[in-house]
């Protein structure tokens, strides 16, 4: 469900961008966050499979 929900964050940045709903640093910020708390959703993901 989350990598899901990560997924619908990244398709809503890119329609924020191309539909100019944003700034350019906006978009850049946020793109940024999606990155890191993608990053740390794999790392959660992967340590709980590994249990």
């Amino acid at each position: 469900m989350s990598k899901g929900s990560c997924s619908e964050v990244k398709l809503m940045l890119y329609l924020a961008k191309r539909l100019n709903f944003a700034d350019e640093n906006e978009i850049l910020l946020i793109q940024e966050m999606w990155e890191e708390t993608s990053k740390i959703l794999r790392g959660l993901i992967k340590s709980l499979e590994n249990r």
